[in-house]
């Protein structure tokens, strides 16, 4: 639960950094890519870099087919409102 936590904390604070939507879209990715590939591979000793890929690959499906869609869906149709990452 710690890594977790910590994967989204810095992915939430790079996040809250970048000006692009799809950069910020990217941060997530490759923080949970890094932190729970490995936390997975200590735990349950599998390949390090294949598990990296894969969660990265999960991760990437999640924010970039689902997260980004629907955040310029909320923000066209002004549900989100307020300072936002830009196109």
């Amino acid at each position: 639960m710690f890594f977790g936590s910590l994967a989204t904390l810095i992915a939430a604070f790079l996040t809250l950094k970048s000006k692009n939507i799809f950069v910020a879209a990217f941060w997530p990715v490759i923080s949970n890519a890094v932190v729970i590939g490995a936390m997975l591979h200590f735990l349950i000793d599998v390949p390090l870099i294949a598990t990296c890929f894969y969660v990265g690959l999960g991760e990437a499906g999640a924010c970039y087919l689902v997260g980004v869609p629907l955040m310029k869906f909320l923000e066209k149709r002004k549900i989100i409102t307020g300072p936002s990452v830009n196109s």
